[in-house]
């Protein structure tokens, strides 16, 4: 009578085995070595995890690396190198879709939390809360800004809120929320450009180093919302994850503006 469990009882045995935390080396990729890129500030990084079985945490737990492609790293790599040409600093780096923050907490713990200013933003409340962890155990609370919440092109909504996203991806069994109807009314999905208005650390005359957006499915919104800062010429590197069809959205999107390199 009460509808499917919202708790599933292997899903509590399960969780006794998981390690919640993992000790990750900080390395860099042979390219960076061959470049001369300076070692990293924090060799070792203490990483919060989920208590259940998704894709991120589990890659982390099996492999014991950071769950961060290739091309970001190297990319952030090129961007240092831009800005310390231009004789910008702190780096600047936003990352929509990042879930824990591996990406970041790499940069961060790369160069030192002195040297980076970064936003996180992600749906997944509860992923979020083990980033802030992480980000508070290595005192990089001040180079990392985390917003748990869906982003679009600041004129659409949906139902990915922060109050739904919080009470159901801290369940294993979340589905069973959606599957129930109690997601409460739709909200209104800013803009990337929206959170970095109100993001204390980018002020008139900064410039973005580097932005990666990976958000299953939801990315040329998010450019989209990113519009008016590109057009600006505020955003030095934009690095996409996404489909097909998708990628081709984006490559017309941002068709009228030469300056960005299509890869």
């Amino acid at each position: 009578t009460e509808g499917p469990p919202r708790h599933l009882i292997w899903h509590f045995l399960d969780k006794l085995t998981l390690s919640l935390t993992m000790f990750l080396e900080v390395s860099l990729t042979p390219l960076l070595e061959k470049s001369g890129a300076p070692a990293p500030k924090l060799p070792i990084l203490e990483m919060s995890l989920l208590p259940d079985r998704d894709l991120i945490s589990d890659s982390i737990r099996r492999q014991g690396v950071f769950h961060c492609p290739r091309v970001f790293l190297e990319s952030a790599w090129e961007a240092l190198l831009d800005a310390k040409a231009r004789g910008s600093s702190p780096l600047r780096v936003v990352e929509v879709g990042g879930f824990l923050g591996d990406c970041l907490l790499w940069v961060a713990a790369w160069l030192g939390a002195d040297q980076i200013r970064a936003v996180e933003v992600d749906p997944a409340a509860a992923a979020i809360a083990r980033l802030r962890e992480t980000l508070a155990k290595a005192n990089l609370s001040d180079a990392i800004t985390a917003y748990a919440e869906a982003l679009g092109d600041g004129s659409g909504s949906g139902m990915l809120c922060s109050e739904m996203v919080d009470a159901t991806t801290a369940n294993p069994n979340w589905a069973t929320g959606f599957a129930q109807g109690d997601l409460g009314e739709p909200c209104r999905y800013r803009s990337l450009t929206e959170v970095l208005v109100d993001w204390p650390g980018m002020a008139d005359g900064d410039e973005l180093d580097l932005v990666r957006i990976k958000a299953s499915g939801s990315e040329a919104h998010i450019v989209a919302g990113l519009r008016m800062l590109l057009e600006a010429g505020k955003v030095r590197r934009l690095l996409v994850q996404a489909g097909p069809e998708i990628a081709k959205v984006i490559r017309q999107q941002m068709s009228p503006l030469p300056q960005y390199r299509r890869e």
